[in-house]
């Protein structure tokens, strides 16, 4: 998916990649399915990565500690993106 390619091609060249969400469209680990907290609506989050063997996405959240390294599959991270956005350093 384009995506998927989006992300792929931004984290292989070591951009991170800002992340809009909606919460409570999938189930996630180590979440209810409401979030935290009852939580459901939009939200940021940081791609850093990504495993192709998995078909899974790696992020940060916000949430403070426990949420600085997280993984979603690819299909549940597309489902759940308003938008992607991405700072690219300028070179010298």
């Amino acid at each position: 998916s384009a995506f998927e390619r989006k992300v792929k091609a931004h984290i292989d060249k070591g951009t991170p990649l800002l992340w809009s969400v909606i919460l409570g469209l999938v189930p996630e680990p180590g979440r209810s399915s409401q979030g935290i907290g009852g939580t459901v609506g939009g939200h940021m989050r940081l791609i850093i990565g990504y495993n192709e063997k998995t078909d899974e996405i790696f992020y940060s959240d916000s949430w403070g500690p426990g949420h600085e390294l997280k993984r979603l599959s690819t299909a549940d991270a597309w489902t759940i993106t308003t938008g992607l956005a991405s700072i690219e350093p300028i070179g010298p």
